[in-house]
C-alpha cells in the first residue's frame, strides 16, 4: 500500500479534511485550491478571457507573506501591460525579495557543493536583482530607484545588480547612457572574488560526469506539474517488507527522470520519527519536523505493508503544520519545498531534458547565468504552477 505525497493532500480540500477538522486550516486549503486552479488554468490555456482572473488570483497570493518568493518565478511576458493592482502586489513582493541571499548555483546548474567544501568566497546572489532589466523595460521600476539600490544595498545586492550590466546595453533592455555609465563604474570598482572548491568529493565528481553525458531535449515528461503520485507504479521498485517504510521521490516521481537511477528513496523510522541515513552533513537533522528534511517528508510517496501507514504519515504531516507562524523553521520548510520542486532538479536538468534551445533569449548574458532554465518561459510557467499548488503549508 502507499500514501500520496503530503503536498498533494494540501492541494485537495476533500483529502485534507481527512487529516484535520481545524476549520481555519481547511478554509486556507480551499482558498489556496481556488486560486491555484485559476492561475494554472490560465498558464495551461492562456487567452484574453481568463487573463484578468489570472492577475487577480496572482495578486491575491502575492499579498500573503509566505508567497513572497513566488515573484521570482512568474512568467515574464505577463508582466507587460499588467493591471496596476497586479503591479503593486508584484513590486511589494519583489522588494521583500531584495533581502534574500540564495546560493547562486541553486538558480543555475545546481553545483552548490557540500557545505564543508565551500570557501569564504562561495557565491551567493540576490536573485530578484537579476529581474531588474525586465522591470525597467516594462515600467515597474525607474532608473533612479535602481541607482539608489546600488548606493545603499548590501554587497550581495550590489554585485547582483552589476551582474546585469551587459543587459543594460542590449537593444531589448536599453537604458540611458548616464545609467549605463553609473552601473559600469560601480561594477569596475567591485573587488574580484574568486571561489574554488576546498575539495572535490567522489559524489560531486560522479554528478559532474553524469551531467556531461546528459542527452538534452529528448524526454517526454509525465505529470510534470502534478499530481506526482500518478507517476508512481508498484512495478518500478522492489516493495518494502515487514514494518519498513520507504519514501520515494526524485526526478522519477516528478516526471522527468531519464533512468531508474533518478529514483530517490529514504527509510522512515516510525518509532524514532526520523529519516534514516539521509546524508552525513545533515546527520543532526533527521528528526521531524526539522526543516532540512521537509521536502523528504512532504514531497514523497510513502510505501509500506503496514496497515497504519496513513496514520504514521499524517502524524508526520501534522508536526510540520504545527510549526509556529513566522518561525524560521516554518519559513525554511517552505523554502525546502521550493528548492525540491522548482530547482533541484527541474531547473537544473528536467527542463533541458524535455526542451531544446532553453533560455535562448538570455543565454549570452553570462553575468546573470543567462543559460539557466530559470529564464526560460516554459520553465517559468511550469514552476509557477508548482509553486501555487504545492509550496504551501496550512497552519494548524
Amino acid at each position: 500500500m502507499h500514501e500520496i505525497p503530503a503536498i498533494e493532500k494540501f492541494s485537495d480540500p476533500f483529502v485534507f479534511a481527512q487529516i484535520t477538522d481545524n476549520p481555519i486550516a481547511k478554509k486556507s486549503v480551499i482558498f489556496r485550491h481556488f486560486h491555484a486552479i485559476v492561475i494554472c488554468d490560465y498558464l495551461m490555456h492562456p487567452n484574453r478571457s481568463n487573463i484578468e482572473n489570472y492577475y487577480r488570483s496572482m495578486s491575491t497570493l502575492l499579498k500573503q507573506p509566505e508567497n513572497t518568493r513566488l515573484v521570482l518565478y512568474l512568467p515574464l511576458e505577463e508582466l507587460q501591460d499588467a493591471p496596476d493592482y497586479f503591479q503593486a502586489s508584484y513590486m511589494a513582493a519583489w522588494r521583500k525579495c531584495l533581502r534574500f541571499e540564495d546560493v547562486r548555483e541553486n538558480f543555475n546548474l545546481g553545483d552548490s557543493l557540500e557545505i564543508s567544501a565551500r570557501d569564504e568566497n562561495f557565491p551567493y546572489v540576490t536573485k530578484a536583482a537579476h529581474l531588474i532589466p525586465w522591470l525597467l523595460k516594462y515600467g515597474y521600476l525607474g532608473e533612479a530607484y535602481v541607482l539608489k539600490l546600488l548606493e545603499q544595498g548590501s554587497d550581495c545586492l550590489v554585485r547582483s545588480i552589476c551582474d546585469c550590466e551587459k543587459m543594460f546595453y542590449n537593444i531589448f533592455f536599453q537604458t540611458s547612457p548616464e545609467f549605463q555609465l553609473r552601473i559600469s563604474k560601480r561594477a569596475r570598482g567591485l573587488p574580484k572574488r574568486e571561489s574554488k572548491p576546498l575539495y572535490n568529493s567522489p559524489e560531486r565528481q560522479s554528478w559532474l560526469e553524469k551531467l556531461a553525458e546528459e542527452r538534452w531535449g529528448k524526454l517526454t515528461p509525465r505529470n510534470i506539474t502534478g499530481p506526482f503520485s500518478n507517476n508512481y507504479h508498484v512495478w518500478d521498485i522492489i516493495p518494502p517488507t515487514g514494518d519498513k517504510i520507504i519514501l520515494l521521490g526524485g526526478s522519477y516521481l516528478k516526471g522527468y527522470s531519464a533512468t531508474v537511477s533518478d529514483i530517490d528513496s529514504y527509510e522512515y523510522d516510525a518509532d524514532k520519527m526520523q529519516i534514516e541515513n539521509y546524508c552525513d552533513e545533515l546527520s543532526d537533522h533527521l528528526n521531524i519536523p526539522d526543516q532540512n528534511i521537509a521536502h523528504i517528508c512532504l514531497n514523497t510517496v510513502w510505501i509500506s505493508e503496514r496497515s497504519d501507514l496513513k496514520e504514521i504519515q499524517n502524524d508526520c504531516i501534522r508536526r510540520y503544520l504545527e510549526l509556529e507562524p513566522n518561525s524560521i523553521e516554518r519559513s525554511q520548510s517552505l523554502e525546502r519545498l521550493e528548492q525540491d520542486l522548482l530547482q533541484y532538479r527541474l531547473m537544473h536538468k528536467g527542463i533541458k531534458r524535455i526542451y531544446e534551445n532553453v533560455s535562448e533569449a538570455t543565454k549570452h548574458f553570462i553575468g546573470i547565468d543567462g543559460a539557466s532554465a530559470f529564464y526560460d518561459r516554459r520553465y517559468r510557467r511550469i514552476a509557477t504552477q508548482l509553486f501555487v499548488k504545492y509550496v504551501f503549508l496550512p497552519q494548524l
